[in-house]
């Protein structure tokens, strides 16, 4: 029996961006998941659109700013926080 939940490390390609650009966010498991939506994150300094995934356990989504900021953004997950 798995009684450990799944983890995923996070990557934004781009981390330094000015309002009117955007970057994929990719969000990688170490197992598939189900359910997984824009629900399950709080994004600070802007926002993410176009959660998607074809297997489960790489996902990918689009973070715009919603201002210019050379500190990258959070992303938190109910369980974590996680600075990307």
């Amino acid at each position: 029996m798995d009684t450990q939940g799944p983890s995923v490390v996070v990557n934004i390609v781009d981390d330094v961006l000015t309002v009117g650009e955007t970057s994929e966010v990719t969000f990688t498991f170490n197992e598939k998941v189900t359910g997984f939506d824009a629900s399950d994150l709080v994004v600070v300094g802007g926002t993410l659109s176009n959660l998607s995934s074809t297997d489960g356990i790489n996902w990918t989504a689009t973070f715009t700013p919603t201002q210019a900021s050379l500190a990258p953004p959070v992303l938190l997950s109910p369980a974590a926080a996680i600075r990307i």
